[in-house]
């Protein structure tokens, strides 16, 4: 996963393996974190639903090379992206 965050000082890429993020200790986390936010829109997230997420987020890393998760450019000349 890298993460690049361009401003008109600065210029800071993060780079570290996506399976720190995508793995299955992160999924079965995952529901306890962001339930809290969920319940309040009337959504919940089970464990089984947060691995089969993981299993195919890699699955579509592997299929799709350097794909942008988020690409966001601000009005002050700030650039933001994060690639699988």
């Amino acid at each position: 996963m890298k993460i690049k965050v361009k401003d008109a000082d600065k210029n800071i890429k993060i780079i570290f393996p996506t399976c720190l993020v995508l793995n299955r200790l992160a999924a079965l986390a995952a529901p306890k974190i962001f339930n809290k936010k969920l319940k309040q829109h009337g959504m919940e997230l089970t464990s089984a639903q947060a691995v089969k997420l993981i299993k195919t987020l890699k699955r579509f890393r592997r299929r799709h090379k350097n794909w942008k998760l988020v690409e966001v450019n601000s009005a002050d000349g700030e650039h933001i992206e994060i690639r699988l």
